[in-house]
């Protein structure tokens, strides 16, 4: 009997050790088939272990449930073909992680959305919170991960081509957090609130890079209320390609609320530099940017209004070989225009190492415009304190001291934190090669204590109205909007900002601040003949306290006018349509021959590489002003016609090879 009751003793202590370490009771489940019906990951077969790549199908959807630990063996994925819902709780988060005892970055591939996934759908309009100073957009169905760890991938979440809505995770100790491929999309199809990408309450941390954004076209972009630390590069960052001109264009991208702290290398940098089409629009407000690297790199269009960006140090040691020498400039902002709008930010204590330049900001004089200089507008905002180079606003001189000396900054009433602010702007007083900046004395910031304006109703155009634009290239022509608001509460400005696929016409601004009504005209031109494009336009209402959130974002098309040419290739306006001469003399010797479609290869040369520089478009300035005195000589002889097409089959052939490889 007394070893009866030893065995039981035994029995219930081994019991309670079993209790105990669930671990030891709980099998890993494993999954190694595909899954092609709709399935649910419980928490009673956590954890599920990937042994390779498991592809989830299109039409079906996988449901994780809160809890659950989803590991990876080395290199396997997460293909969703279909649908993936992983929502976790807020003391029950989802953690997908690595399967190994010893954890590092780019252990397993990705979980991998697929552009046959299905993307998450918002309701159709925009929710203000005002008290937090950012836009959010209301979940109705879709893939979705909100809730979820990510931790030790190659790239914790790629999409491509479509978006999920993610929010509130934490990503990190990956290679690349997230990344959003939409360079295969279409570019001309309208994107609705409803497709765009939204990311909002993420913590990205400790990752190689952040959040890359490689995006083209319509793509729209809300990140809000997120916190990008301690990534070794940058918290986000949307870089140029040079993959057959699919680089960051005519994007828009909002940024409300977030948190940019101690990222390496730059905080947000979006590059549209080398686009051969209208550059991404960014949209800044209530942002905390402070103690990395590089604050903010913009080349495209930037409004940034009420952030707060300092103490960041662009030290040489990033880059001691000097590799990219220009990217040593600007530690609180780097710009590049075509035009940025700074309003009421405050940018303090930044600081370039040597060899550097602007502590705070920093201007390139680049144009992108055919005859207009970059535009920028720096206003109201809190400078001062800048750390090694001493200049808080430092205009970049042009090597041949030709065009960038026209440059003009808008710098007035600005609290400069010294009674000469001269001292702390290097511009044409300094170099006669550098552009000019316009400034008062300020003693300090002037704040009339009144609500912050709601966001303005937009009136006209409505939703995708239509207009035709002139298909005349280079732009001689433009088409003329008008663009109408409703009067907001306690505004007594406006800022209407507009951006897509279109160029603006000689002397127009994308971005135009109003203050003596509620409507303004905008002059654009698109810059291809071939289809239809968008532009988009919204309005932010503001008063002396400062902005407010901006309103919802209408989209109109501009409809390429009809022509009567049989020949789709050559459009209307750029033939000669049977008159003597005038025009591009290489699309009117083309005309009824043969090398119809070979001008279309030329266009393409002009458009992706001629554009690129200064030197091409000074070359494509030169010849459309030459060409119609040339095609009137060759008009009259019928002869030299078929002597300058033959003539220019070596180009043809040239400006295939430079496109093609």
């Amino acid at each position: 009997m007394k070893h009866l009751h030893s065995i039981r003793f035994i029995n219930v202590f081994l019991l309670c050790i079993f209790v105990s370490l669930p671990g030891m009771v709980l099998a890993d489940t494993y999954i190694i088939n595909n899954i092609n019906e709709n399935t649910v990951w419980s928490i009673s077969g956590s954890p599920y272990v990937l042994t390779g790549k498991i592809h989830v199908y299109q039409n079906v959807s996988l449901t994780i449930e809160s809890g659950v630990e989803v590991r990876f063996n080395r290199r396997a994925e997460l293909i969703i073909g279909g649908e993936l819902k992983a929502v976790g709780a807020s003391d029950s988060f989802i953690k997908f992680t690595s399967n190994s005892a010893t954890p590092l970055k780019g252990d397993w591939i990705y979980i991998n959305f697929v552009n046959t996934a299905v993307p998450a759908t918002y309701q159709s309009n925009f929710e203000y919170d005002y008290d937090n100073n950012q836009i959010l957009l209301n979940y109705i169905s879709g893939s979705i991960l909100e809730y979820c760890i990510i931790e030790y991938a190659d790239i914790g979440i790629n999409c491509l081509e479509i978006n999920p809505c993610i929010k509130n995770n934490i990503i990190r100790n990956c290679y690349t957090g997230v990344s959003i491929n939409s360079y295969h999309a279409d570019t001309y199809i309208p994107t609705d609130i409803e497709k765009w990408l939204y990311f909002y309450g993420n913590t990205v941390e400790k990752c190689k890079e952040g959040l890359v954004l490689i995006t083209r076209g319509n793509h729209h972009a809300i990140i809000s209320g997120n916190t990008f630390q301690e990534n070794e590069q940058s918290g986000i960052t949307s870089p140029s390609r040079n993959d057959g001109g699919h680089r960051t264009w005519s994007s828009g991208m909002m940024l409300f609320n977030n948190q940019f702290i101690n990222n390496t290398k730059q905080a947000l940098m979006i590059d549209g530099y080398t686009i051969y089409a209208a550059p991404p629009f960014v949209f800044l407000e209530h942002n905390n940017i402070t103690y990395n690297g590089k604050g903010v790199q913009v080349l495209g269009h930037l409004v940034a209004l009420h952030n707060y960006i300092c103490n960041n140090r662009l030290l040489s040691s990033l880059d001691p070989y000097r590799y990219q020498p220009s990217f040593f400039n600007g530690a609180g902002l780097d710009l590049g225009g075509p035009a940025a709008y700074l309003f009421k930010n405050t940018i303090q204590q930044n600081g370039v190492d040597t060899g550097g330049h602007g502590d705070g900001i920093y201007l390139q004089t680049s144009d992108f415009h055919w005859d207009d200089l970059n535009t920028f507008i720096i206003r109201h905002n809190i400078l001062g304190n800048s750390v090694w180079d001493q200049f808080d606003i430092y205009i970049e001189p042009d090597n041949a001291c030709s065009w960038s000396k026209e440059l003009e900054v808008d710098a007035r009433d600005n609290y400069w934190m010294t009674s000469n602010p001269s001292d702390a702007i290097y511009d044409s007083q300094d170099d006669a090669c550098a552009g000019t900046a316009y400034y008062e004395p300020f003693n300090g910031p002037l704040v009339i204590p009144m609500p912050l304006p709601a966001h303005p109703t937009l009136l006209s155009p409505e939703n995708y109205s239509e207009f035709e634009r002139p298909s005349r290239y280079p732009p001689t022509g433009f088409t003329s909007i008008n663009f109408s608001w409703a009067p907001a509460p306690e505004a007594t400005k406006y800022l209407l900002c507009t951006y897509g696929y279109a160029y603006l016409g000689s002397g127009a601004n994308n971005i135009v601040e109003v203050t003596d009504g509620t409507s303004a005209d905008i002059a654009f031109y698109t810059y291809h003949n071939d289809g239809d494009y968008l532009v988009h336009w919204f309005v932010v209402a503001g008063n002396e306290t400062g902005w407010g959130l901006p309103s919802e974002i209408k989209h109109i098309a501009m409809v390429k006018a009809e022509t009567t040419n049989t020949n789709d290739e050559v459009s209307q306006n750029d033939s000669s349509d049977g008159e003597e001469g005038g025009g591009c003399f290489i699309e009117n010797v083309a005309n009824g021959s043969s090398m119809v479609s070979h001008v279309k290869i030329m266009r393409e040369f002009r458009d992706r590489i001629l554009l690129q520089g200064k030197a091409g478009r000074t070359f494509i300035k030169l010849y459309y002003t030459c060409s119609p005195h040339i095609d009137k000589f060759i008009f009259k002889h019928d002869k030299l016609r078929l002597i300058v097409r033959l003539s220019l089959l070596p180009f043809v052939g040239m400006s295939w090879v430079a496109l093609n490889f």
